[in-house]
């Protein structure tokens, strides 16, 4: 693809430490320097209903930033885990990007994205395709899978669009913790050829002019 090496700004040696630049976001490695930022996060009802309901409560006082650097440093071999947080071209942030139980034998991680009320048009989507070629080009992995719940069809709406197919349907899946009610939960994946398609390479040309 023509628009990966202006894309990207990542260098193999440095491949987990280094920023995801695509030119209306970046993506920088999650560490205690935003311990401040996750709390506001994890204060926002809305954001936490869509990005994790069943995320525990955050570390006391220096306790979270201590746990941030060691997630930072630790191999993903280890921790089978890896965050980002996405902020817009001033660098000011607005929400989180995980990949989740990573499996490095079968080549597949699930991923987690959250963004607060407010957030620039179209940063979601710029964050997912600046992963897109993350994960599918740079550590050639094979498949990504999103699971959504059924009560955000906006999640839904995006995911097909980026090339998601729904894989299942669980039906009254898990206690949503504010509710009370119980909700479906979707499970979708995304291949290699899907994520690094031409139309998603149009889009990802069409969000790096504004």
């Amino acid at each position: 693809m023509c628009w990966r090496a202006s894309y990207l700004k990542l260098s193999l040696v440095s491949l987990f430490w280094s920023n995801i630049d695509s030119g209306p976001c970046r993506l920088t490695r999650r560490h205690g320097a935003d311990a401040d930022f996750l709390r506001e996060l994890w204060s926002d009802c809305n954001f936490k209903q869509n990005f994790h309901r069943q995320a525990p409560d955050l570390p006391a006082g220096d306790e979270l930033k201590r746990v941030l650097n060691l997630e930072f440093v630790s191999l993903l071999s280890e921790s089978k885990s890896i965050h980002w947080v996405i902020r817009d071209k001033k660098l000011r942030p607005w929400g989180l990007l995980s990949l989740t139980d990573v499996s490095l034998q079968h080549r597949r991680a699930e991923v987690l994205i959250g963004l607060k009320d407010g957030a620039p048009l179209g940063l979601t989507i710029a964050a997912m395709l600046s992963m897109f070629e993350f994960f599918f080009g740079v550590m050639q992995f094979k498949k990504m899978l999103a699971l959504i719940y059924g009560d955000n069809p906006h999640a839904l709406k995006v995911a097909l669009k980026l090339g998601f197919k729904l894989e299942g349907h669980l039906k009254e899946h898990m206690q949503d913790p504010k509710s009370q009610k119980f909700v479906d939960l979707l499970q979708l994946g995304v291949f290699r050829g899907e994520a690094l398609s031409a139309g998603n390479t149009h889009l990802a040309m069409r969000l790096m002019k504004r």
